[in-house]
C-alpha cells in the first residue's frame, strides 16, 4: 500500500510540473503576442521561472515526505524511551 501512495505522489509531482510549465510558457507566449516583441522575452522569463517554481515545488513537497517520515521513527523511539526508563 505504501509503494502504491508513493506511485501516486510521485506521478502527481510529474503531472503539477508539467502543469506549472506549461501555463507559464502559455501566458509568456501571449505576452509576447500581445506586445509584438521582436523577441520571447516574456516567454523566456516566465517558462524559466515556472521551471524553478516546478523544481522548488517538488523539492519541499519531498523534504516533507522524508521529515514526516523521521518524525514518526523519533515519536516511536521517544515513546519506548519512555516505556523503559519508566
Amino acid at each position: 500500500m505504501e509503494n502504491r501512495n508513493k506511485v501516486l505522489l510521485y506521478s502527481n509531482l510529474a503531472i503539477q510540473m508539467g502543469v506549472i510549465i506549461g501555463i507559464g510558457t502559455y501566458f509568456g507566449n501571449h505576452l509576447d503576442e500581445s506586445y509584438q516583441n521582436q523577441s520571447p522575452w516574456w516567454t523566456l522569463i516566465l517558462s524559466l521561472s515556472a521551471v524553478f517554481l516546478a523544481f522548488y515545488q517538488v523539492i519541499t513537497t519531498i523534504k516533507k515526505q522524508m521529515i514526516n517520515k523521521y518524525l514518526v521513527l523519533i515519536l516511536c523511539f521517544v515513546f519506548f524511551i519512555g516505556l523503559i526508563f519508566r
